[in-house]
């Protein structure tokens, strides 16, 4: 980018020059060729903006002093503007992480990412002494991945295999996980096992007796209650999680019964729906006993091994009847919460926040909590998207 801009801005110097005021016809030429240059450098559009108007606001109007030609001042110009939109002063990278620290680099095709990457390594390690561990990302050139191979050995850096054949999320996370022994906090091992834990409700801790269970992997519990001497949960049970590669099994919706009447706590697992569900909801009223309605999002594996969620279904927990809304192609919905109106389980209001894929921005909708088929009843479209993930729980205006 550099050199390209010295060769315009040289033109443009010969131009112009000999004249006693820059002007706005020279402002605009030379502007023109700079602008040209920084967007070949993929320089992003809002910044050469910004950096265009900042510099022909100072060069219009502005006196040449002493022997300075009119060309040099406006290059004066362009190189402080320049200098400050690329930040003043030196700025040293951030390696405050807890390890590994993770560069990315990203540009076009050409723009110097390989070599930058095989020097930064090399600075690292000899000036920061670091460990560095290099891994290319870009499946769509073979011949990059060689590349990059050859350059982290010549600067000293491991260098992390990948091929063609992979995804590049699949590529960060194996060289993050496993490139150097450290990186991601968690990590799947099914030889460290599962198991369930039962403790009175008013404590102490020392109370606490475990029952082992199949490996598995649980983010979101459903409800639970006790019924007699047993203990029945309700869970969203996936069959792993943070493994090298996605695990594609499917997820269900399992029951353990805990018996705790013994000297030992007995388990009995059963499957209440092998529909691909999660992200469950019920009637808060009934936390801590038994519920008669859950409602879910619907999941639909995708191929990188994660999911879309492409509506929400009801259970009913004592038949097993599913009652479902489909979200249909435009929509990606987030979890429900209940909201009741009435005295029986499930009677009320759902609401949920769906994205509109069409819009860019999210709705929040609401349902008819026993008659999820029928659709919402009623959107309000937000100006903006609600990530994944986001919980809500519903509070009355006297709480």
């Amino acid at each position: 980018m550099a050199s390209a801009l010295t060769d315009k801005l040289s033109r443009l110097v010969k131009q112009i020059s000999g004249q006693a005021r820059i002007t706005e016809s020279n402002v605009t030429d030379m502007l023109r060729e700079v602008r040209m240059a920084l967007l070949e450098a993929d320089v992003a559009l809002p910044v050469v903006r910004d950096f265009i108007a900042r510099v022909k606001e100072k060069a219009l109007g502005q006196e040449v002093m002493g022997s300075l030609k009119p060309g040099q001042a406006l290059v004066g110009i362009v190189n402080r503007e320049l200098a400050a939109t690329m930040g003043e002063g030196v700025a040293d990278i951030n390696l405050a992480a807890q390890p590994p620290a993770v560069i990315l680099m990203a540009g076009l095709q050409g723009a110097g990412k390989t070599t930058t990457t095989a020097k930064l390594a090399k600075h690292l390690i000899e000036k920061r002494k670091k460990k560095v561990l290099t891994v290319s990302g870009d499946v769509y050139r073979p011949a990059a991945i060689e590349q990059l191979k050859t350059v982290t050995k010549q600067a000293g850096a491991e260098w992390f295999p990948s091929t063609p054949e992979q995804k590049p999320l699949d590529i960060a996370l194996a060289a993050i996980n496993g490139g150097t022994g450290g990186g991601f906090p968690f990590r799947w091992d099914e030889s460290y096992g599962a198991r369930i834990g039962v403790m009175p409700l008013g404590g102490p801790t020392s109370a606490i007796r475990w029952v082992d269970i199949d490996p598995c992997y649980i983010f979101h519990g459903v409800n639970a209650h006790a019924r007699g001497d047993d203990v029945v949960i309700d869970v969203c049970q996936l069959p792993s999680m943070f493994t090298e590669k996605p695990d594609r099994r499917p997820n269900a919706v399992h029951r353990y019964t805990v018996g705790t009447g013994g000297a030992d706590l007995t388990v009995r697992d059963e499957i209440l729906s092998d529909e691909q569900m999660d992200l469950p909801a019920i009637d808060r009223r009934r936390t801590g006993r038994p519920h008669e309605n859950a409602w879910y999002l619907q999941v639909e594996q995708t191929n990188d091994g994660f999911g879309d969620f492409t509506g929400i279904t009801r259970r009913d927990s004592k038949t097993g009847a599913t009652d479902r809304f489909e979200a249909g192609e435009r929509y990606r919905m987030n979890e429900g919460t209940f909201v009741a109106d009435g005295e029986g389980d499930g009677e009320g209001w759902l609401l949920a926040y769906g994205w509109d894929r069409a819009r860019g921005a999210s709705d929040l909708m609401v349902f008819e909590a026993l008659d999820m088929a029928k659709g919402p009843i009623a959107q309000v479209h937000l100006p903006v998207r609600v990530p994944y993930g986001f919980h809500g729980w519903w509070l009355p205006d006297e709480r």
